[in-house]
């Protein structure tokens, strides 16, 4: 009967999508799932009228690949009733039991099985609508890290309250766009001071009680100042390997400088209901959504008293490359003031008290020569920049003082003559340089990161 009731559903929709075979489906715990080999078209796009066809919940009707090896055959997942009403509960941990080397599980998948990411070293974005579940999915990935032995949490909310019950938790908090720059600011530093103070044969740093890991929340994105996140985006490039990482959280992952970070800086991404534009961007891929990624298709909650899809995610991470269903549980808000209180009164790992040797104190560095570090830095650190390369950061970082030469032939002229004067009157001379003919013919005016450092007190 249920193989019958899809292939009429399928037929009703031959003129987008043609289904060859309808084969034996299988009885699970949340309804059917109907193996399919498809002709021509994409079941994705039917999938919505197949919900109302079938007479099943809105988004209860899902499909993914069935085989690496054969692209044809395609799983129909259909929802009968509810996978996540009967959710594993939160373990219990007590203070300094957990690393955060080992892994954690964010959530159930629709088979029943737990999701294990490890979060040292690891960036992570979530994109969810209103209503989608983010806090809750905060609230998992604070609960686990707040009962570490080796790892701090900070809590950067430029707009709202952040990490709620578990901020008292936080080792630095920030809830202004101005506190977010200064957080970030001295996470920025201290990441390379990490780095600078390991030696050459350790490639990342390993988290201790009195040196943890440090995992920094920075929600509300879109509203950090622009200064803000380009500090973001350097920590993202830098960051890992001084275990100082971000777990971003947006709305929208196609505005600002987010788009162009996206592709390499996340292991970790998580989606939650969310904008079909949002799905490839974060995947990576053009035809995500055809491949089965459809968080899109959740529904987020209209109101606190009807949950609809919140909480429901999808994630790509080292370990789970496939598209699956899954669900974080909520913590009531009571237990995780109580896990907060009890953790706080055990004490937490504190950062290091002075920061690691190679750390300039704030605002000893001047701002021309901030920009220029920070410019290497986007760069990855080379030994030198064109004044081409400079000139595009500087007027990427404040167009108003920077931009201003774009378009005209004399731009690199008055860039670097603008450049010259800064240093001057910040008391620094730094040389140019050429560089050398068999890399570049036409031999552009550099500047070396060694001269800068040296020029610094």
């Amino acid at each position: 009967m249920a193989r019958e009731a899809v292939r009429l559903a399928l037929k009703k929709e031959a003129a987008k999508v043609s289904v060859s075979e309808v084969l034996i489906p299988q009885e699970t715990v949340y309804g059917w799932k109907v193996p399919l080999v498809v002709e021509s078209g994409e079941l994705v796009s039917v999938l919505k009228q197949l919900a109302k066809t079938l007479r099943v919940g809105e988004s209860r009707v899902t499909a993914q690949p069935a085989d690496p090896d054969d692209a044809a055959l395609v799983s129909l997942q259909i929802l009968t009733r509810d996978p996540f009403e009967h959710p594993l509960p939160y373990p219990q941990r007590a203070p300094k039991s957990c690393s955060i080397t080992n892994p954690v599980s964010l959530g159930l998948s629709i088979e029943g099985e737990t999701t294990p990411v490890v979060l040292a070293g690891q960036h992570v974005i979530i994109v969810a609508d209103t209503g989608g579940g983010k806090t809750g999915m905060v609230q998992a990935i604070a609960e686990y890290v707040t009962s570490c032995y080796d790892a701090v949490i900070v809590d950067i909310d430029p707009v709202k309250r952040g990490l709620k019950a578990f901020a008292p938790a936080a080792v630095m908090t920030a809830r202004t766009p101005e506190e977010a720059e200064k957080v970030l600011e001295a996470l920025l530093a201290r990441a390379r001071a990490r780095i600078a103070s390991m030696p050459p044969t350790q490639d990342n740093r390993i988290p201790t009680p009195d040196g943890p890991a440090i995992i920094a929340v920075v929600e509300e994105f879109p509203q950090l100042s622009k200064r803000g996140k380009e500090l973001a985006v350097q920590l993202l490039r830098i960051g890992r390997e001084a275990l100082i990482t971000i777990v971003l959280l947006t709305q929208d992952a196609t505005s600002d400088v987010l788009s162009d970070a996206i592709a390499d800086a996340f292991p970790i991404r998580i989606l939650m209901p969310c904008r079909a534009a949002d799905v490839p961007i974060v995947i990576g891929r053009a035809d995500a959504v055809s491949k089965g990624w459809l968080p899109h298709l959740l529904v987020p909650s209209p109101e606190p008293g009807f949950p609809a899809d919140a909480g429901r995610f999808y994630c790509l991470t080292p370990r789970h490359r496939v598209p699956v269903l899954r669900y974080v549980s909520p913590l009531p808000p009571d237990e995780a003031a109580r896990r907060t209180k009890e953790r706080v009164d055990a004490g937490l790992p504190q950062l290091e008290t002075t920061a690691p040797a190679g750390a300039s104190p704030p605002g000893s560095v001047p701002e021309i020569v901030r920009l220029l570090l920070d410019a290497f830095t986007t760069h990855s650190d080379p030994e030198v920049l064109t004044l081409a390369q400079l000139a595009d950061y500087l007027a990427a970082a404040d167009p108003a003082v920077w931009g201003k030469w774009d378009g005209q032939k004399n731009r690199l002229l008055m860039v670097g003559r603008t450049l010259k004067s800064q240093l001057k009157a910040a008391g620094l001379d730094i040389p140019t340089g050429r560089l050398d003919a068999a890399v570049d013919p036409k031999r552009p005016t550099v500047y070396r990161l060694a001269d800068i450092k040296g020029a610094l007190p």
